[in-house]
């Protein structure tokens, strides 16, 4: 019989890779009563993007009487999104308050509230410091690297766009003088595995289904007193998460969520219809 080498075995490409965590921008400005642009910023070309990173951290106020607004402090932020090479946004646009709840609902980690947090503060201190952390998701499954995109065009980057809001957003009292807000985001990325290993294993080169990507997009419907059939606008993917947040005529989401119906339900159109009661 011939001679044999050793049997080789396929490593996965999350035993192959290797995470990688990198700062993008690091950035101070003054909170303002009116709203301030950020960006947009280069993401590095790197692997393959994962998540985005954003560490939010008001400091340097003073005054008394301080309160919070109703979805501060993640309200700093008005309007946030990730946007790929081709200019397509993969997550957002929508508010810092939207970001907070895709990452606590979106099933990206255990004990996922951003609430939970050591580093988290709330807007509601004298000085109305706060800080937060959120993460602008990518990957959706850790364990084997699903979701992950590649980010090797150094000439063609994905950008991330942040708008602060005016300080009437975060502050029901404002505190004066403001604080300044400072903006962390860091890259969390894979990097390219090797073809071998010092073993000769063959090492997966890319995320299983390289290519599929998860989206993150926000609707607004009105809704009237009575029965209601809303359809949603955003069709053709699979749907992995549906987040409903209700808001009155002025906003608010405490009234809102008062009046969310206990009826509500979600049906797939004919031929295959299938009706789910939804909880709140």
């Amino acid at each position: 019989m011939p001679a044999t080498g050793p049997a080789t075995c396929l490593v996965p490409f999350a035993r192959a890779s290797h995470e990688h965590l990198e700062s993008m921008q690091d950035v101070t400005q003054a909170l303002t009563p009116t709203s301030t642009i950020l960006g947009p910023y280069d993401v590095p070309a790197y692997g393959y993007l994962r998540n985005i990173i954003l560490d939010v951290h008001a400091f340097g106020g003073s005054g008394t009487g301080v309160t919070a607004a109703e979805d501060a402090p993640w309200s700093v932020i008005s309007e946030i999104a990730l946007v790929d090479t081709n200019g397509t946004p993969v997550v957002g646009p929508f508010s810092g308050y939207d970001l907070y709840l895709v990452n606590k609902y979106g099933g990206y980690a255990y004990a996922s509230d951003p609430k939970l947090s050591p580093m988290y503060s709330g807007a509601a201190a004298s000085d109305g410091g706060f800080r937060f952390c959120l993460r602008v998701p990518v990957e959706f499954s850790a364990q084997d690297g699903l979701g992950s995109l590649p980010n090797t065009n150094a000439a063609s980057t994905w950008k991330v766009r942040i708008t602060l809001a005016p300080a009437n957003h975060v502050y029901g009292t404002t505190p004066s003088p403001l604080p300044s807000v400072r903006v962390r985001i860091h890259l969390d990325a894979w990097s390219q595995p090797s073809r071998t290993d010092l073993q000769g294993n063959t090492m997966a080169q890319a995320p299983p289904a390289v290519g599929t990507t998860s989206y993150w997009s926000k609707i607004i419907l009105p809704v009237s007193y009575g029965f209601n059939t809303l359809r949603l606008l955003r069709v053709g993917a699979l749907i992995r998460n549906l987040l409903f947040v209700c808001r009155n005529a002025a906003d608010s989401r405490s009234e809102g969520d008062a009046m969310f119906p206990d009826t509500t339900s979600l049906q797939r159109p004919f031929p295959h219809t299938w009706c789910i009661p939804l909880h709140t």
